[in-house]
């Protein structure tokens, strides 16, 4: 199947965000680079990282839906399956390891969480598994994301990813009016949703938009880039609550309209520089990098120290990638043609 122009790319960027701020503040790194705006820093990778996740994977399924007339739900969980947990499972081996030999603290419940995806659900993780909070998100709303869209159509799928992406409005409006609202709120759709909502809403509008003159004008123009204030202004103001909170509501726009217009002209100064191979290759690897680099970022000093943990990541995210993931991904390619053919239901 062809790739996606630029996604690779964009991927780089958002493991680039991540790593920098983690890095930044792991034991040893020079005093001063840590903050409240690098943190943010890491907080808009992880965003960017969900709204390419949510179009990626409704454009795949689309994409399905169009060539058979069915969503093989059997199969979306056979090819997740196989391309996250190999990967996952070794990390949270090697995690377990170095703590039965002392070097590393981590909480039996933390393991239970981690390994059920529920790290984004009860109390604050140790820091080694803490990064999986994003991936159960992300795996919590794909368990139910194939099931609505082959059982609602891209309509009712529409109608709850609209949901999703106002689901921060609608936490924050909760809490100022009607705080017991809040918490069962926070239930329906996790920290994150918002964000893998946003870019599935932009696969399922993908060609309504291209048939609209405003929208190729507006991401063609000038004010695709104005809009990338908004998340600049959010790692400026990180600090300042009032201001930083009222402009991370906007987030998800500025963010959906970079993925539409680099996909869309991935031949422009941007595209180029995003479909460049070495920048793609950092994107492809960032699965790798995003498992491992907590391992070596502890900024309490319970993993190896910089820069002595920059070598190690990289070491550890070469070892995931071309040991673990890249040997799989022909059984992914096999899994899509095998399982097409049962359990499907259609859209």
């Amino acid at each position: 199947m062809r790739a996606i122009p630029s996604l690779d790319g964009l991927r780089a960027v958002a493991i680039a965000c991540v790593l920098l701020s983690h890095f930044a503040a792991s034991s040893g790194a020079p005093p001063g680079l840590a903050g409240p705006a690098l943190r943010e820093c890491a907080r808009l990778g992880v965003q960017l990282f969900f709204v390419i996740s949510g179009y990626l994977i409704t454009a795949l399924l689309l994409r399905e839906a169009r060539e058979t007339s069915r969503i093989s739900i059997l199969g979306f969980y056979g090819r997740r399956a196989v391309r996250i947990l190999p990967a996952f499972l070794a990390c949270v081996a090697v995690t377990a390891a170095l703590v039965g030999a002392g070097l590393l603290h981590v909480p039996r419940e933390d393991f239970v969480r981690a390994l059920t995806f529920t790290m984004n659900v009860g109390p604050d993780p140790s820091w080694p598994l803490g990064h999986f909070w994003s991936l159960s998100t992300e795996e919590q709303f794909y368990l139910v994301w194939p099931l609505t869209l082959a059982t609602l159509g891209t309509r009712g799928g529409g109608a709850i990813a609209v949901l999703a992406v106002a689901f921060p409005s609608i936490r924050f409006v909760a809490l100022h009016f009607a705080p017991w609202l809040s918490g069962p709120i926070w239930s329906v759709f996790p920290k994150g949703a918002d964000g893998i909502a946003a870019g599935c809403l932009l696969a399922l509008g993908w060609d309504w938009l291209t048939a609209r003159r405003w929208h190729t004008r507006l991401v063609s123009g000038p004010a695709a880039w104005v809009l990338l204030l908004v998340p600049v202004a959010t790692i400026a103001l990180a600090d300042h609550p009032r201001p930083y909170f009222a402009l991370a509501l906007l987030q998800n726009i500025p963010l959906i309209l970079l993925l539409d217009r680099v996909v869309r002209q991935p031949a422009d100064a941007v595209g180029r520089f995003l479909n460049r191979r070495s920048v793609a290759t950092v994107g492809v690897l960032s699965y790798s990098a995003y498992l491992w680099q907590q391992m070596f970022t502890d900024p309490d000093g319970a993993s190896v120290r910089f820069p002595l943990n920059v070598a190690g990541f990289v070491v550890a995210t070469g070892l995931s990638f071309y040991c673990i993931e890249r040997p799989l991904l022909g059984l992914r390619v096999r899994l899509r043609s095998r399982v097409s053919r049962h359990s499907t239901l259609a859209p």
